[in-house]
């Protein structure tokens, strides 16, 4: 009897351990992705490691099932130790929808590091689809979102696709006399992650 045990134990070890695999490293990638995005506006290739993740979530995932199907039958009167694995199966499928839910949407968007390094303020940073304002109290250092906007001209395709205009992104600068003066950011497209100085907004860089 007490084999009998360590070979259940050990099923349920490896059902376990099989289960939480995908979750635990599927979960590290997004939030490694997610904290480099966010806070240094800086992207990381994770498509390729992602799709090994979600083939190993399927082929893991039946590894499980299997394995707790075999701990059924051979200890029938202990079958609810199997709900944990399988359970941690269907978490990772509902986690799995909102990561790629959150993917796509953050993939839509454009993040600029801003990096104050002039004696100006900056009083906004805007456009005519979003304004961010009341900057200066964030540092000297930090980080937008926002989502590019693109018009279209249907009626006149260019060879390598449709013709469009991506609506301009403006920041306002103040120097300690108060006065405040606009200037046109560099175009950022969906999904761009980039570090603009301000010097080099200055000097139309």
């Amino acid at each position: 009897m007490p084999e009998n045990n360590i070979k259940g134990s050990t099923l349920l070890r490896i059902s376990y351990i099989l289960a939480l695999s995908p979750f635990i490293t599927g979960s590290s990638i997004f939030l490694y992705w997610f904290y480099k995005r966010t806070y240094f506006a800086e992207s990381a290739d994770i498509e390729i490691i992602a799709f090994f993740t979600m083939l190993a979530y399927f082929l893991f995932g039946l590894a499980t099932l299997i394995l707790c199907v075999i701990f059924i039958f051979k200890y029938k009167s202990r079958w609810t130790k199997t709900l944990q694995p399988v359970a941690i199966i269907i978490i990772t499928f509902f986690t799995i929808e909102i990561y790629d839910n959150l993917y796509q949407a953050l993939e839509q968007k454009a993040f600029v590091q801003i990096i104050n390094d002039s004696n100006l303020t900056i009083s906004r940073i805007w456009s005519d689809s979003f304004e961010l304002d009341n900057l200066s109290k964030r540092g000297n250092t930090f980080v937008i979102s926002f989502y590019p906007i693109y018009t279209y001209d249907w009626d006149h395709p260019s060879s390598i696709g449709e013709n469009y205009t991506l609506h301009p992104v403006y920041i306002t600068l103040s120097g300690r006399d108060g006065k405040e003066k606009n200037y046109l950011l560099p175009s950022y497209y969906k999904g761009n992650c980039a570090n603009l100085k301000i010097s080099d907004v200055l000097n139309n860089k």
